[in-house]
């Protein structure tokens, strides 16, 4: 009977990982201990192997696509196998999970827009460099595409994911974006201070 493949946790830091490369394709045969496809999560690229025996019939998942552990990659069952139910049940669940990521970014952005009204003048004027030129990570529509990880990290500091350059794939913003956009805000407050005059203390 055909199975859902959902991406296993590869290391027990994983957070999320990328699929660098597909070793099988759709229709070949594939046995317990096989190497799928490679994965590169934050500490290095992992091989991620096979727990069933049969064929692969469908790969949901293409290469470059950067997601969460468990998250549907796979289909594997008999040759022949009817896997329509199957891919239903997958895009239903995504559909779920893009309406519950529009939600909370629909709540991020609000709590945002209420945090910026007591930014320091001089703060908003630092951090508006990199945001001006980063607009790509918003897909059409609005919706900004990352993952529930890059979201909680964005809550955790403080970041508008609106102003974050997306380097995944369509522009999707990964973890390493959020860790960019930080220097280059860091970057902006020193340079701001550097250019700063010296203060004169007069003798009294």
């Amino acid at each position: 009977m055909a199975k859902i493949i959902g991406l296993p946790k590869l290391s027990p830091t994983m957070e999320e990982g990328t699929l660098v490369a597909w070793i099988k394709k759709e229709g070949d045969q594939v046995d317990v201990d096989d190497l799928l496809a490679e994965v590169e999560t934050d500490k290095a690229t992992m091989e991620f192997r096979s727990f069933d025996r049969g064929v692969l019939l469908k790969i949901l998942v293409p290469e470059g696509e950067t997601l969460e552990p468990d998250v549907p990659v796979a289909i594997i069952g008999k040759a022949g196998e009817d896997i329509g139910e199957l891919i239903a049940e997958v895009e239903a669940g995504a559909g779920a999970a893009v309406a519950a990521e529009s939600a909370a970014e629909s709540a991020a952005a609000t709590a945002t827009a209420a945090e910026s009204v007591s930014v320091p003048e001089s703060a908003s004027a630092a951090v508006s460099a990199p945001a001006s030129a980063a607009v790509s990570g918003v897909a059409t529509g609005g919706r900004v595409l990352s993952s529930p990880l890059v979201r909680r990290l964005a809550r955790e500091r403080s970041i508008d994911l609106r102003a974050v350059q997306g380097s995944g794939p369509r522009g999707r913003i990964v973890k390493r974006d959020i860790e960019s956009f930080e220097e280059g805000v860091s970057i902006s407050f020193s340079t701001t201070a550097e250019r700063l005059p010296p203060r004169v203390v007069k003798a009294s």
